[in-house]
Parts: C-alpha cells; sequence; structure tokens
C-alpha cells in the first residue's frame, strides 16, 4: 500500500505534532494493520518528558495497539485483509543463548530485531497504519472489543510479573501503585489464586475505580500507614508478595515494610531516572525475602492474555479514562502527567 497516513510525531521533548508521513511497506513475513486504538504506556510519556532517549528524533511512538489487517505479505497464510488482531514489534532469532532457555524471548535476545514505524525500536503505533511482523502479530477473539484489545501489551507486561512471583492458592498479594497496571496486576493475581489483593496508592479517585474492579482493600498512603494496614488485614504476618507497580524509593519502602518472612517483593516499574535505593542486607537475610524483577512479556503472554479477557477475567473497560482523537495526544500525555487519568486510549484511525 503506497501513499501517506497521519501521524502523532514527537519531533522533540514536550512537542507533538499531526504530521503527514509514508504508510510504511511491508516485507513477505509482515501484515501492515491498520491501527484503530492505541494507549499511551508510561514509557511513551517518558519519550515526550525527555526522561528517556529515542534512537533519533523525531519519532512515532505507540505500541499498546489493536487494529485490522490492511495488507499481508506474499508469505503470509494465517491473515488475511480485515482480520482484528495485536502484535508487537520484537521479532527474537530463537537461536541464541536466552531464545534456546527460555523459548522465543523477546526481553534478552541477543539477535533481536524490531518492526514498526520510525519508533526506534518500538512499534510506532500512534498513527493511521503499522507494520508487524506476522510471528508477533495474535488474531483477537470475537467477543473482546477493539478497545478491550488494545490492553494486550500492559496486560501481558503485568502476566509477566504475576507469573513471576509464583502465587499460591489463597495467597494475599498488595500491590504498590494506583496506576492501571497496578489494578490490571491486582486482578490477574486474584484470576491465578490470590486470597486477597490489597491496592495501595493516594489517589482516592482511582482506588474507588480499584474497588470497582474487583480488589478486595485498598489503602491511601497518604491517610494510613501501608505497613500497618496490611499487618491488620494479615494477623499480623505481612503479605505473601507484594508487587511494586511504581518505582519511587518510597514504594520500595513500603514493600519491604508490606512482606512476610519469606515472602517475595516483585519489581515490576522501572525508575526513570536511575535511583539509588540503600537497603539494609539484613531485611532479606533475617526473614529470607526474595527479591525478584520482573521486565515486558513473553509471545505466550500475548495468547494468554486475550484468553483472559475472552474469559472475562479482567475488567478494563472501567479503567479507560480518555478516549482522545490522535490529534489531542499531547493533551493525553498532560492528563498522565498531572494524574487526571488512569488509561488514555488515542483513536488512531
Amino acid at each position: 500500500m503506497n501513499g501517506k497516513m497521519k501521524a502523532a510525531v514527537l519531533p522533540t521533548i514536550k512537542s507533538v505534532r499531526i504530521d503527514q508521513v509514508d504508510i510504511p511497506s511491508i516485507d513477505k513475513n509482515d501484515v501492515l494493520v491498520k491501527v484503530k486504538f492505541c494507549g499511551i504506556c508510561p514509557s511513551d510519556l517518558k519519550y515526550y518528558d525527555g526522561s528517556r532517549k529515542p534512537e533519533g528524533w523525531p519519532t512515532i511512538r505507540g505500541h499498546e495497539f489493536s487494529g485490522e489487517v490492511a495488507e499481508v505479505g506474499s508469505d503470509i497464510k494465517d491473515f488475511k485483509i480485515g482480520d482484528r488482531v495485536v502484535g508487537h514489534g520484537r521479532i527474537p532469532c530463537g537461536k541464541c543463548y536466552f531464545c534456546l532457555r527460555e523459548g522465543s524471548n523477546v526481553n534478552y535476545c541477543l539477535n533481536l530485531k524490531t518492526s514498526g514505524n520510525g519508533s526506534g525500536g518500538g512499534t510506532g503505533c500512534f498513527c493511521e497504519y503499522t507494520k508487524v511482523s506476522a510471528v508477533a502479530t495474535y488474531k483477537i477473539p470475537d467477543t473482546i472489543s477493539l478497545e478491550e484489545a488494545a490492553f494486550a501489551e500492559p496486560v501481558s507486561c503485568c502476566l509477566n510479573a504475576v507469573i513471576r512471583t509464583q502465587i499460591a492458592v489463597g495467597d494475599t498479594i498488595a500491590v504498590v501503585g494506583d496506576g492501571p497496571n497496578g489494578m490490571i496486576i491486582a486482578q490477574l493475581a486474584k484470576a491465578y489464586g490470590a486470597g486477597q489483593t490489597i491496592l495501595i496508592g493516594h489517589h482516592d479517585s482511582r482506588l474507588a475505580v480499584g474497588k470497582r474492579v474487583g480488589i478486595d482493600f485498598t489503602i491511601n498512603s497518604h491517610n494510613e500507614d501501608p505497613i500497618k494496614g496490611v499487618k491488620a488485614l494479615t494477623n499480623g504476618r505481612g503479605a505473601d508478595a507484594v508487587l511494586l507497580g511504581t518505582g519511587t524509593p518510597s514504594a520500595v519502602t513500603q514493600g519491604m515494610g508490606i512482606v512476610r518472612k519469606e515472602g517475595l517483593v516483585n519489581f515490576f516499574a522501572s525508575t526513570s531516572p536511575p535511583v539509588q535505593i540503600p537497603i539494609d542486607p539484613n531485611q532479606l537475610h533475617n526473614p529470607s525475602i526474595k527479591l525478584v524483577g520482573t521486565r515486558d512479556f513473553q509471545p505466550f503472554h500475548f495468547v494468554k492474555s486475550l484468553e483472559l479477557m475472552h474469559n472475562k477475567k479482567l475488567d478494563l473497560k472501567s479503567l479507560m479514562t480518555h478516549v482522545l482523537p490522535l490529534e489531542k495526544l499531547e493533551e493525553g500525555f498532560l492528563a498522565m502527567t498531572d494524574r487526571q487519568s488512569l488509561k488514555v486510549m488515542m483513536v488512531c484511525s
């Protein structure tokens, strides 16, 4: 498909403009997707505010997308024009140490390739069309709306964290951070057997949404000591596992105080810029606490995420506070900066 398309381009930090750019050309193993919805990820906001730098300016960000196939490469048999799909822009080699050890590892593949449109390593979906390798593309079940399907990538990241946390049936799981990912993690924890879930944040409006999506208990850390609050809910024991949905030093301090002896703390959120957080080794040694980190997703997480959506295990629509046209991408960034939003969803075509 030749021609131009509308794209929301970041020419530099704290700047967005609407341009006409070339529709990306596809190779024989690619599909061209007409992007319907694309959610704003916190990482997109970091490129906007300058705390992350792309490979080069200008850049087209956005990777939490859903859409319809507009064109298929000559070797593609599994997709046809009109199929509703989600996907990602990472193509692992399948042959290096990490791929052979973990499967098709899109996180640590030593020979990772990327596809997309002007994003420098992401998919580039704040535009009308994007190209995706067929191996990184997944059909959306008919039971899932395109708006919900655009959550497939963040749900996959959250699912990766929940699986690495190794929840046992009946566990108490605490999530620090009342953003959309924190609420997704808490819902997934329940789906994976948690007996009770606790969401900790400091925005009453967000915590109210947390209750609406099925989280058992919420704690406003500005009004209540979360460590005392979690201990009170667990007979003084503490949470079996804590997932950090925000990377602030205060969240780490809370997480270390909330977790029970022999419990686990999962560092899900990154920090930007990097911070140094002092930890007394005795905090790990004496209570035998485990610390793990979780980054991004693996391909099978996309499959599982779509299955969970199909089986109505997640309330995602309640997390969408803003649905904006592509021309208002900067408004979406500012809504996130001002903590006025949960998930901001851009309508791209």
